[in-house]
Parts: structure tokens; sequence; C-alpha cells
């Protein structure tokens, strides 16, 4: 978890401080980016199971 938050703020550290903060489009980005980190994960999670459940329908159907 630490190292998470930790990539979080390096990231966020590329943009200028303004007045003691970061701007908004900086915390945009950031979580934009972690959306589309999350949403690629999910494509990689299911498009294995789905490339498996085909071969194993194949060999099902080339079985009988």
């Amino acid at each position: 978890m630490f190292g998470f938050q930790a990539g979080i703020g390096a990231m966020l550290s590329r943009w200028p401080v303004n007045a003691g903060r970061y701007p908004a489009s900086a915390y945009l980005t950031v979580w934009w980016m972690l959306v589309a980190l999350q949403v690629a994960s999910a494509v990689w999670y299911v498009l294995p199971s789905r490339a498996l459940h085909k071969t194993d329908h194949e060999a099902e159907t080339t079985a009988f």
C-alpha cells in the first residue's frame, strides 16, 4: 500500500507546486492514469480467461 501511495506522490511531483498545493489538473491527470491502469488490468484479467475457455471448447468439440 505504501508503494502505491509513493507512486501517486511521485507522479504528482512532476507538476509545479502553487501556493503549497499541486494544481487540480495534476490530480485529474493522475486519477485518469489510475483509471486507465485499472481498465487495462481488467482487460488483461478477462482476455486470457476467454482464450482458455475457447481452447477448451475447441478441444471438446473435436473430441466428439
